[in-house]
């Protein structure tokens, strides 16, 4: 009885309240699309997140990121770092959102973007999808995470 009540609180601490802030890591395939798929191999990123719940439904999200895609044509390894922060909308354990990003590095042209985001979050755990559809390198991107800190 007592391990009982003691993950039932354990599950109640792990939902978000308003005004909560998180800290958290997550790992990402992007896969290349449209003309970027042409030259372009799917490859890893890892983004260092944060999310601050604003109320029961809404969030403001960011995250530091870095993504590595190949040549298809057996080219060096394009390295592309970015930036970006939007809104989310939650529904029970799914939500939706917008981010605007900042896109940059060496390999590809700086450039900004906007970003439609989905995805399922149970505690601290996140898993996503979201689409880079504007600029010269579009991608469709899938990131697993887990919130390491809230405070």
């Amino acid at each position: 009885m007592a391990l009982a009540l003691a993950l039932h609180a354990q599950q109640a601490r792990s939902q978000a309240v308003p005004g909560e802030r998180s800290l958290g890591l997550a790992l990402g395939v992007l896969v290349p699309t449209g003309t970027f798929s042409g030259v372009s191999n799917p490859g890893p990123s890892i983004a260092l997140v944060s999310e601050r719940r604003l109320s029961e439904h809404f969030s403001f999200a960011a995250q530091g990121a870095v993504g590595f895609v190949t040549s298809a044509s057996d080219g060096p390894t394009a390295t592309v770092p970015w930036i970006r922060a939007g809104g989310r909308y939650h529904l029970g354990d799914f939500f939706i959102g917008a981010d605007a990003g900042f896109f940059f590095g060496s390999d590809l042209p700086d450039e900004f973007d906007l970003l439609p985001v989905a995805g399922w979050q149970s505690g601290r755990f996140v898993v996503s999808a979201d689409a880079r559809l504007l600029g010269d390198a579009h991608w469709f991107e899938i990131q697993a995470g887990y919130h390491l800190a809230r405070f």
